[in-house]
This record gives C-alpha cells, structure tokens and sequence, in this order.
C-alpha cells in the first residue's frame, strides 16, 4: 500500500478482508510454499538428493537428510525462542501488572531496559526512528504502565478462555477476536505502542496463539504470494507500506511493512501456513509441537526473507539495516 494513498483510499483495508480475496491470496500463498520449502531442503549439505517435485511444488519424496536439516532448522528455532522470551515472561508477569500501575515510573524503566522489542528500537541508530523515541519520551510512564497490564489482562483472558484444540482449527476472521488490541484506544498509544510491538509481547508469552508480526514476517508474506498486488486500486501490496512522502536524507525511500496490517487477517494466513509445514513435515516424519507454532512460522518467514536478502536489502535502503527487527 502506498501510505499517501490509503489516506484518502482506505477501502483497500476492506478489501483485503473481502472473501474472495483471501481465497486468491491464500492459493498464491500455498503455491509460494511449496518453492520455498523445497528451497529450505536444499540447504542440506548432502549431495544428490533426491527431490520429487509435483508441478504445485508439493514435496512428495526426500532425502532423509534433508529432513534431518528441516528438523535441525526448527528445533534450533525453538530453543533461541526459549532463550529470547525469558525477559519477557520475566517482566510481563500477571502478578506483577497491577503493582505497575501504581508505579508507572518503575515499570518505565524495566520497559526500557528489559523489554528487548523496545530497549533495542530505543538503541537503534536508524534514521527514522528518531520521531518514535521523541514521543516515547514524550508519553507519560502511566500511559504506558496502563497501556501493558491492559494487553497482558487481555492475553491472560484470551489464552484462558481459548481452547487450543479448536483454535487450531480456525479458519476465519471472526474466530480469532482480535480486533480490540488491534484498534482499542485501551491497548494502544498511537505512533509509540502498536501492533508490531504488542505482538513481540505476546508472541514471547504464547507463541501457540499470538504469531510474531514484525517486519519480515510481512516482507515474507510478499515474497511468498509471488509479490502479488491482487488488484488494489494502489497498484501496491497490501503486505508493504511504501512512505512515498518521506525521504530520509540523501539514502534510499525505505520500503517498510504493512505497521497497520490487521493483526486477524494476519494471523489467518499465520495459522495457514503453519497447517501447510505441519502436514509437509508430518508427510516426511517430522513432528511439528503445536506449542510452537508460531515459532516454526516465524522461522520459516526468516528463512523466505533470506532467500531474498538481495531484495530486502534494497527495500530496506540498501544496506541500511541495523540489525533491529522493527515491530512498530
């Protein structure tokens, strides 16, 4: 989407949750898959593998090593993930929510130095984040105190109220009731705290039923609907956000994520791919642990942006990236 467009187009957010157009992205997303998986095996270090693609790229024979790969791949996904949720859970306890309500200013310094999503875009050295950090500061610590016990009181809710063997079946929009953290003026602060930084949160709480929406999770559901812009009026993709009207100094106009992608739709082709790799795997006696879910779909969203580190580094400014993962 083109950010000067959708201002005065903004049907484009309710086309894209039209029917018949999530039934179009979906069958490009499945074609997509099945190249990049075949891709994933072939960083096997085994020679003369044998790969029998179907003609919708469906894996149907594989080496046994290349599986091996598969499954080193996600368990190695998962065991960084373990190690990177500990200051979250550490800091985004239940028990300890209410306390920082009544001590807004304490919470604003454990969010600042140990809630990594925000200490290291408060560490980034990137240009455009510099208006983000003016109004972090500007925004009061019981905003911000009121803002995280409001999202934490709301995934507690959700995960209680949530049976994970249906929500492994859900399969429209309505099912996953996401849309007060998405747009409620309880669990948002704009321009500071968004969806990009609350699914970092609760994504490290409960990747089972909240998928990690940062900037390559999005860059790779452009890459795998085959850069696809399905007939928006913008001529763009709904999966990117170009900033036609702001240039940062003399580089490269960044191409950045979708930041107000709906976080529904978005977990809808979520859950969809992660049914895809499980079945996949299943089909090569690789168990995915549905625990995990989101963790095996955020490694394999890297892993398509990888395929196209060329692209994303020119989207990105060519070479301008940091190293931080902007969730904003």
């Amino acid at each position: 989407m083109r950010r000067t467009y959708h201002k005065d187009n903004p049907e484009e957010f309710q086309l894209i949750r039209e029917p018949a157009h999530i039934k179009t992205v979906t069958e490009k997303l499945q074609a997509g898959l099945g190249s990049y998986f075949a891709k994933l095996l072939k960083k096997a270090p085994v020679l003369e593998m044998a790969r029998t693609l179907s003609s919708r790229f469906k894996v149907s024979v594989v080496d046994n090593d290349a599986m091996s790969t598969v499954k080193s791949y996600f368990e190695g996904a998962v065991e960084r993930f373990e190690k990177d949720r500990v200051p979250y859970v550490k800091l985004f306890q239940s028990s300890h929510m209410e306390s920082y309500r009544e001590n807004p200013s304490h919470f604003r310094v454990k969010l600042a130095s140990k809630c990594p999503v925000i200490h290291n875009t408060l560490h980034s050295d990137a240009e455009e984040l510099h208006e983000w950090k003016m109004r972090f500061a500007q925004t009061a610590s019981q905003e911000l105190a009121d803002i995280f016990a409001n999202l934490i009181g709301f995934a507690d809710a959700y995960v209680e109220s949530t049976d994970r063997h249906d929500f492994a079946k859900f399969d429209k929009l309505s099912a996953f009731e996401f849309s007060n953290i998405d747009d409620d003026e309880d669990y948002q602060i704009p321009g500071v705290i968004g969806m990009g930084i609350k699914s970092a949160v609760l994504y490290h709480l409960d990747p089972t039923v909240f998928p990690r929406r940062g900037r390559y999770d999005l860059y790779a559901l452009y890459f795998l609907t085959g850069q696809d812009t399905f007939g928006m009026p913008s001529d763009t993709s709904e999966f990117l956000m170009i900033n036609d009207h702001i240039h940062v100094g003399n580089k490269n106009l960044k191409v950045e994520h979708n930041f107000w992608y709906p976080y529904d739709l978005f977990s809808l082709y979520e859950i969809r791919i992660f049914r895809w790799l499980q079945s996949e795997c299943s089909r090569q006696g690789v168990s995915l642990d549905p625990d995990y879910r989101y963790v095996y779909v955020a490694a394999f969203n890297d892993h398509v942006c990888d395929m196209e580190s060329e692209s994303v580094r020119v989207m990105m400014g060519a070479g301008q990236d940091d190293g931080t993962e902007f969730y904003l």
